[in-house]
């Protein structure tokens, strides 16, 4: 079988974005093979359709170690998806550095994916661990607000009290995904919760974003308009 092999190390919100282009490859019929840091592969646990290739070490010399695992094992049958801005100098994904796309549309074109496939974002979700966190985190009923305030880039604080976003021992992502659905609004920076909240539909028209005012607004993805910028 043909195979796709997808270089990205890491972080959370990059792999939330680039998931449809897995499933797109999966659907024509190659076996997916992501290199991906072992920081990040429980991530995987939820995904059915990849098979991830983990990376040890320094995540900063993790695209290295891909394109040496690749190196041994690929065909010329093979599709290299070199997506993961930032961790690397390598040739391809500094283009991106010189263009005008936003880096999510930016990998969806390298990756050859229409850019609308972004919000089919598939996973097995498990319901089980979900309420586990509710649980743990004490919610009860739906009258709730989301804050997540720190992402990779920096930290907002938004003044307010509500359930806050952060990693929880045992739990993924993926395990917020009912809290994040039911709660009445949202309040993120620019980061996993953003993404995955924009791509999967959640809380639509009741969520809020504060973007980053340092670096290029290249460096944020593409939203849907119902956003609200704080």
């Amino acid at each position: 079988m043909r195979q796709c092999h997808i270089i990205q190390p890491g972080c959370i919100g990059d792999i939330i974005i680039c998931l449809p282009i897995a499933k797109d490859y999966f659907d024509r019929g190659y076996e997916v093979r992501w290199y991906v840091h072992n920081s990040y592969v429980r991530l995987f646990e939820y995904v059915d359709y990849v098979r991830p290739m983990v990376l040890e070490g320094s995540l900063a010399g993790s695209n290295k170690k891909a394109y040496a695992m690749i190196n041994h094992s690929h065909s010329h049958r093979d599709k290299i998806l070199d997506l993961a801005i930032g961790f690397s100098h390598h040739k391809k994904t500094s283009n991106f550095l010189g263009g005008n796309k936003h880096f999510d549309e930016w990998k969806y074109d390298e990756a050859g994916v229409d850019i609308c496939k972004k919000y089919n974002v598939i996973f097995n979700r498990n319901e089980a661990k979900e309420k586990e966190l509710k649980i743990y985190l004490g919610i009860k009923e739906n009258n709730y607000k989301i804050v997540h305030q720190e992402g990779r880039r920096g930290q907002y604080n938004f003044g307010m009290d509500g359930i806050e976003v952060k990693g929880i021992m045992n739990f993924t992502p993926f395990d917020w995904y009912s809290i994040l659905k039911e709660a009445k609004e949202i309040y993120c920076v620019d980061s996993w919760v953003l993404n995955f909240v924009n791509q999967l539909g959640l809380c639509v028209g009741r969520r809020y974003v504060r973007l980053w005012k340092h670096g290029s607004p290249l460096l944020s993805p593409i939203l849907k308009e119902d956003w609200k910028f704080l």
